[in-house]
């Protein structure tokens, strides 16, 4: 394929945790897991550690909670040190109808406040791609600190 484009919004709570955010990009944009977000999410979530019943360290786990309407992987280093990021991304992810869920650092990212600044290590949802532009759309942090739709260059 040379385009792909996954479904997601941007319109989500706004007091969402940023990483909570990209997840709830995708549940909230898809009819059927929408239920659910309302059913489960927006309930306190709170776990069980040791003897203590408490609320969720949120920057831990961040995909566990979505288990029930999730499936996924998480690839390690070995997993991509031979392999060409943007090819991986595209076909292994996109083409299969899955989004990336990736930390990229923003000093590589033209359309990043941190672009040849400073490196600055931050996720990013990719929900698609044109191979005739050469880039990535992604969910992320825009310059101004909107939650946003961007356009990652695949230079």
């Amino acid at each position: 394929m040379s385009k792909v484009l996954l479904p997601v919004t941007v319109n989500i709570p706004t007091s969402s945790y940023f990483a909570l955010s990209l997840q709830l990009s995708v549940i909230l944009a898809h009819e059927e897991t929408r239920e659910w977000y309302y059913e489960n999410f927006i309930n306190i979530y709170m776990e069980r550690h040791g003897g203590n019943i408490c609320f969720t360290d949120m920057s831990f786990g961040m995909l566990c909670q979505y288990t029930t309407v999730f499936d996924y992987t998480i690839s390690k280093y070995e997993d991509t040190v031979n392999a060409n990021i943007i090819e991986r991304v595209r076909h292994e992810l996109l083409d299969e109808q899955n989004y990336a869920y990736l930390y990229v650092d923003e000093y590589y990212i033209s359309c990043k406040e941190a672009y040849m600044n400073y490196h600055f290590h931050h996720q990013a949802l990719i929900y698609g791609f044109d191979d005739q532009r050469k880039i990535f759309n992604a969910i992320a942090f825009d310059k101004s600190g909107h939650f946003a739709e961007l356009e990652y260059k695949y230079d």
